[in-house]
């Protein structure tokens, strides 16, 4: 199934569900949940469903830095599916969710658990931030996207 089709059935279902969902400049669809702007990235692969929330942490320092990435490893390790990164440049924190689906009616019932299971995950990594006692950070929790 193309990803066409696949974009229709999505943007389908998150109507449905009183979401108001929007595709971006990349393709992507954009949607707010709950407070935060989440993506489903546009992917040519089937089988391969990603989720995106960006901007969970901004990054203001190399100190800093290396703390996000041991809490963000603490989060990847404990909880299944997600995984908490550094964006490419180094300046924030995003949460992504990855699964491989075989049906994209799937959807309908992966997304709530994929949000929720991204939220606990962002909530973890702001508790492991706030652990840190030995350098002083400035970054501070946000939703880049506004």
């Amino acid at each position: 199934m193309e990803w066409s089709e696949r974009e229709s059935r999505y943007l389908e279902y998150l109507r449905d569900e009183g979401y108001r969902p929007r595709i971006d400049d990349d393709g992507d669809i954009h949607v707010k949940c709950e407070g935060f702007n989440y993506y489903v990235i546009a992917t040519d692969d089937e089988q391969y469903l990603q989720l995106l929330l960006p901007g969970i942490w901004a990054i203001d320092s190399q100190p800093e830095l290396e703390h996000c990435l041991r809490a963000a490893s603490e989060v990847n390790r404990r909880i299944k599916v997600v995984k908490v990164a550094a964006h490419r440049g180094m300046t924030d924190m995003f949460v992504a969710a990855e699964i491989y689906i075989t049906d994209p009616d799937a959807f309908t019932v992966l997304f709530p658990r994929l949000v929720a299971t991204m939220r606990t995950a962002r909530e973890r990594f702001r508790e492991e931030m706030s652990k840190q006692t030995t350098i002083s950070t400035t970054g501070t929790p946000t939703d880049l996207d506004g």
